[in-house]
């Protein structure tokens, strides 16, 4: 994913995004905490694309507009609950991406061609953002051909120039093109970082920032006593 990301980067110069797919935040089990140390920049205007692990062993682009509208395109499908389609890591990094001195960010998902197997997550996220990077246009509606799609990206492995992935001449039905929902992320932090548990404590480097702020030194047995945690989020 890295190496198409890297690729992505040189070729597609007036696109924004495409940050390391390394930055995300990992929860430390043993502290029940998330550390975010290694995150990305904040991205105010787009175009932009950027490739997501969800934490769930699962790849998603989130694409962003010229006019500021987030999409996210998951090959699982969008009928599920908000928490499965966005859980807490996903969470964490769209709004550190689109949320800084935000309140909130909508994130729109609408339905996309669906992945026919457990692994192609990967390659329909690299196509979507290859379609958008030379379009600069959301396009929910396309249909790539499956079955060439492995030998597209090896393509481009062999020649480091991205060049779209085949696609079909069908598109979504209409009845699936009405398939869109929005999931709302709160804001509560001027950092940009969400609710991510009941209980918060106000971000020490942030303290312009309007906040629930409680137990300052533990939250839900998360420490809160580092130089810039986030509500249990360090």
């Amino acid at each position: 994913m890295e190496a198409i990301n890297i690729l992505a980067r040189q070729q597609f110069k007036n696109i924004k995004g495409l940050q390391s797919t390394e930055k995300v935040p990992k929860f430390i089990k043993d502290e029940e905490r998330w550390n975010v140390n290694c995150k990305m920049d904040n991205i105010n205007m787009g175009p932009s694309v950027q490739v997501h692990h969800t934490g769930k062993d699962h790849w998603v682009p989130s694409l962003q507009t010229r006019n500021g509208d987030i999409y996210l395109f998951d090959s699982l499908g969008n009928v599920r609950s908000d928490g499965s389609l966005i859980p807490t890591s996903l969470k964490i990094q769209l709004a550190i991406l689109y949320g800084k001195c935000k309140r909130s960010i909508k994130v729109i998902t609408p339905d996309v061609q669906r992945q026919n197997n457990s692994v192609y997550c990967g390659v329909y996220t690299l196509a979507h953002l290859v379609q958008f990077c030379i379009s600069e246009n959301i396009n929910n509606t396309i249909i790539f051909n499956s079955n060439l799609l492995r030998k597209h990206l090896l393509k481009i492995y062999e020649t480091n120039i991205i060049t779209e992935f085949p696609s079909t001449s069908k598109y979504l039905t209409s009845r699936r093109k009405k398939i869109e929902k929005s999931i709302v992320i709160d804001i509560h932090c001027v950092c940009g970082l969400p609710e991510c548990i009941d209980n918060m404590v106000q971000c020490e480097k942030c303290s312009t920032a309007n906040f629930t702020e409680t137990n300052s030194s533990q939250v839900s047995g998360i420490h809160a006593n580092s130089s810039h945690n986030h509500f249990g989020v360090i």
